[in-house]
């Protein structure tokens, strides 16, 4: 197998961005290990971004095909997109162009919405929903397929490519949630269907969206 250009902007900023120390691993049913950058990142999993910022918004897509996953819904290009040759599964990764810090200083509302970017764009592209975010696919892994595109986003980007999502009042959620999770999930997805059935371009993809919502909400609870 040929050895991977290493050189592209895009590279050259993860290179700079992963920690000093970063979390990797070559097999991750084996653990995390943290490790001096240069080593880690030789390894195929890595940890990209910073305790105390975050830089890049990352999505575990798991069905094939998954590397164009955000077509269906015209969200902008990946930065990165690190791809399974074997199933075609994905991780897809967004770099923002202003970093949002996480630390004690950090402003709730910014992290609020990045939260709730990062949510959106998770349901947009039916992105695994338990999928922390910690740990990506390593773009220098020779392990995995790779699309580069150089390009950051600023926060308010994002938001306005994404899909509007349904406001659902606090009093609709507490009276469902009082006759039990299956209640809620059911009024809640129904009125997130009712959002989007004009926009989706087939049943099929209306259906995978609806069931996307409701594992999320199943999982996550209510949405606020």
């Amino acid at each position: 197998m040929a050895e991977k250009n290493t050189e592209h902007p895009v590279l050259d900023r993860f290179r700079e961005a992963v920690p000093r120390w970063a979390l990797a691993t070559n097999d991750l049913s084996k653990g995390l290990i943290q490790l001096p950058r240069e080593i880690a990142l030789g390894r195929a999993y890595i940890q990209p971004n910073a305790r105390k910022y975050c830089r890049y918004l990352i999505f575990d897509v798991d069905q094939v095909g998954a590397a164009f996953a955000y077509e269906e819904h015209d969200l902008p290009n990946p930065t990165a997109t690190l791809i399974n040759p074997k199933n075609a599964h994905a991780h897809l990764i967004y770099e923002l162009t202003t970093p949002v810090s996480r630390g004690e200083k950090a402003r709730p509302k910014i992290q609020r919405w990045l939260d709730e970017i990062r949510t959106r764009m998770t349901l947009a592209l039916q992105a695994d929903p338990g999928f922390a975010g910690l740990i990506a696919k390593n773009p220098f892994s020779d392990r995995w397929g790779r699309i580069l595109y150089d390009r950051t986003y600023e926060l308010s980007y994002l938001a306005e490519s994404l899909p509007v999502m349904p406001k659902i009042k606090g009093r609709l959620r507490a009276e469902y949630a009082a006759l039990g999770r299956n209640c809620a999930t059911f009024e809640h997805s129904r009125m997130f269907a009712y959002g989007i059935v004009s926009r989706c371009s087939s049943a099929d993809s209306f259906e995978r969206e609806v069931c996307q919502y409701a594992r999320s909400v199943n999982d996550g609870g209510l949405p606020e």
